[in-house]
């Protein structure tokens, strides 16, 4: 099996997964990446004590959004309880590793419109308020979108390999 087909069986079988084990809260998931945009704006012009409140919240709320979505790439729901989906590829005649990255950009492929649209909103309040409320360009707050969203996939590449050596090891 080639590198883009693979993907494209791993996005779609996410999203059927997604919609099924989720009853209906996916939308709602889908409601918070625009909510996620919303708050990378406001990453832009925050330069008050409240920054490091706001940014914890946008950081941890944009997180755990993102963990809520992509668990489906994972874990399957079988008998009720959750179980490492890389134990079901074993006996399939796919590399554990090409999978690996498959699961990995289908991930980065789906986070990256909120990340890129928070990003853009972030740096155009920049430049709206530059002068009057903002100090400087180079402040770590106006990238937080793009922090976390990096973040976000070195975290999921971590969890792939630990789940990878679980299923071998098992």
């Amino acid at each position: 099996m080639d590198m883009s087909t693979l993907i494209k069986t791993e996005h779609d079988n996410w999203k059927k997964r997604m919609m099924v084990e989720t009853c209906g809260t996916y939308i709602l998931m889908n409601m918070g990446m625009g909510f996620v945009v919303i708050a990378g704006a406001f990453c832009g012009v925050m330069n008050t004590e409240f920054d490091l409140y706001y940014y914890n919240m946008v950081v941890f709320f944009t997180f755990g959004l993102y963990y809520a979505q992509f668990r489906y790439i994972t874990y399957i729901w079988e008998n009720g309880r959750k179980v490492n989906i890389f134990e079901k590829y074993i006996y399939l005649p796919v590399d554990l590793k090409k999978l690996r990255k498959a699961k990995l950009i289908v991930v980065g492929k789906n986070i990256m419109i909120p990340v890129i649209l928070g990003q853009l909103s972030a740096i155009l309040m920049r430049g709206a308020y530059y002068g009057w409320h903002v100090k400087s360009w180079l402040d770590l707050g106006l990238y937080t979108p793009v922090m976390v969203g990096i973040g976000f996939l070195i975290f999921k590449e971590a969890e792939h390999r630990w789940l990878c050596f679980k299923a071998v090891k098992n």
